[in-house]
């Protein structure tokens, strides 16, 4: 039973990233720069939070807000 529990959150976790990177791309490609950076500071940092990677989310945070 562990294993389908960590089955289902790592299948989780890549369709997630997966939605997460097709919204990014969509936004780069229409240059809608304040949705790629609501995307990058929101929705990177919130799965890189989830799937427990901190440096993204951290790097996620500074790309935002350190830049103008």
């Amino acid at each position: 039973m562990h294993d389908d529990c960590n089955m289902n959150t790592d299948e989780r976790l890549k369709l997630s990233l997966e939605d997460v990177l097709a919204d990014l791309w969509h936004a780069r490609r229409t240059g809608d720069i304040g949705r790629l950076a609501l995307l990058s500071y929101c929705d990177v940092r919130r799965w890189a939070r989830i799937a427990h990677h901190q440096r993204l989310a951290a790097r996620s945070h500074e790309l935002v807000l350190s830049c103008p």
